[in-house]
């Protein structure tokens, strides 16, 4: 939320006055599982400046573990509805072939790993950031640590 606070053109809704405010209410849980952010938290996925960003911006100059592990942005708990409301988003997803917003962040994910290795980073994430059929091995079901 921090990222999409201090660069807004990167979300879907490019809204100049959001804000995180610590201990303000940014989301609302149902108790299932299902929850609504009202704050925007996920970058736009059919915006290549995201990817730009995230390349030269974000991956390129984070001090990293030993390892070279990076967490994902847009992974666990990326709330979709903005996605499934924005015309970007749903142009990509027709021209994809994707019909469900959640394949969208497949579809993210897979395009942020290709940043990393020329940067000896390795991404990393719970396994509802990639859904399993898009794993390529059962090993990348699972989280990576």
């Amino acid at each position: 939320m921090a990222a999409i606070a201090a660069y807004p053109e990167l979300s879907c809704l490019k809204d100049p006055n959001t804000k995180v405010n610590p201990g303000s209410k940014f989301s609302d849980w149902y108790g299932n599982g299902n929850f609504k952010m009202l704050v925007e938290n996920a970058p736009q996925p059919s915006d290549e400046k995201v990817y730009e960003f995230l390349d030269k911006c974000v991956y390129g100059k984070w001090p990293l573990s030993s390892q070279g592990l990076i967490s994902t942005w847009a992974a666990d708990e990326c709330y979709k509805g903005y996605w499934a409301e924005d015309p970007g988003c749903q142009a990509l997803m027709k021209k994809l072939g994707i019909r469900h917003v959640e394949d969208l962040q497949g579809y993210f994910m897979n395009r942020v790993e290709k940043i990393l290795p020329p940067k000896r980073k390795k991404l990393i994430g719970w396994d509802e950031c990639r859904p399993a059929y898009l794993c390529r091995t059962p090993r990348e079901q699972k989280l990576q640590l």
